[in-house]
């Protein structure tokens, strides 16, 4: 009798052990299942992400084109470049846009011409550290991370010498910025000091020049000595009414009388513009700002896309 009982407990082990096993399996195998659905939905949601994308530079070329094509030789704030793209509906998601203009921005890239720093662009650059309440000598430290040598600018710069004694330790870059973000790197460029500097400066592959059409208050101010930040808002604010047609125009402004201007590297053309896109679908989502080059009507093309900004 109690081996009859031994072997009917050991039946209902084995059973409850066998059913106990196939539950397992079976949740593990709908756990896969789900998992692999997902991964495809990932796939193909991100797929649409970045097609969107695509779609939405091509809008861009699009306008800044037409642009060429309907302008009166100069570009301002007014354009329809400059409209915002609201968020347009897609199918599980939405895609909106910005472009804006980079020349209306100090190119940080254009401090290193040739064997010396250029001295038109590190006075500039030096004149919005100040108006913004920032130490000027910061930029000793942004010309050290991107001229080839391998002597600090006293007091204040910095060579591989001091990026290699941090915790983190790495190199100065030694070139042109790949990027404005890069400026975090630098020494004495704070997380507060980039967020409150970065908005007024750019990083482009080429020398350009600032356009006085689409420079804020601070980029005016910085350019044209001794201009102040309240002159340079009320020539903003007649601007946006009526754009400059051309450099002379703009030194000729009544608030510009008695200031000596060196007119080398102001225009009011531009050829470097930045996508804002933000695009969602289904799970996917993605910020991302394209640089793009405009040379001629025909010839726009995308230098580099950085997603997450």
């Amino acid at each position: 009798m109690k081996t009859y009982s031994s072997q009917r407990g050991i039946a209902l082990l084995t059973a409850i052990l066998v059913l106990t096993l196939a539950v397992i399996a079976a949740t593990s195998i709908a756990s896969n299942h789900h998992l692999s659905i997902k991964r495809t939905e990932n796939v193909v949601f991100g797929s649409q992400v970045w097609s969107y994308l695509h779609g939405g530079e091509a809008w861009a070329k699009v306008v800044l084109a037409r642009d060429i094509d309907d302008n009166n030789g100069y570009d301002h704030n007014s354009e329809a470049w400059a409209t915002e793209l609201p968020a347009l509906p897609l199918p599980g998601g939405y895609i909106s846009g910005k472009i804006e203009d980079e020349q209306g921005k100090i190119n940080v890239n254009n401090l290193i011409a040739g064997a010396e720093p250029d001295v038109l662009t590190r006075t500039r650059l030096e004149t919005l550290f100040t108006l913004r309440e920032h130490d000027p000598t910061l930029v000793q430290a942004i010309i050290d991370w991107m001229d080839p040598d391998v002597e600090a600018i006293p007091p204040n710069g910095a060579e591989d010498d001091y990026y290699t004694g941090l915790e983190y330790p790495y190199l100065t870059s030694n070139q042109p910025m790949q990027h404005i973000s890069e400026l975090r790197l630098v020494k004495g460029i704070t997380q507060e000091i980039y967020d409150d500097i970065s908005p007024f400066l750019t990083a482009l592959p080429s020398n350009t020049a600032v356009n006085i059409n689409t420079a804020r208050a601070d980029v005016l101010a910085a350019i044209v000595p001794n201009l102040g930040i309240e002159a340079a808002k009320n020539i903003i604010e007649e601007r946006d009414e009526e754009a400059f047609d051309n450099v002379q125009t703009f030194i000729s402004h009544p608030l510009m009388q008695g200031i000596t201007v060196n007119p080398q590297a102001l225009s009011t053309e531009s050829s470097f513009f930045t996508l804002s896109s933000e695009i969602k679908v289904g799970n996917s989502f993605i910020r991302n700002r394209s640089l793009m080059n405009r040379v001629s009507n025909s010839n726009i093309s995308v230098v580099s896309r950085v997603p997450g900004i």
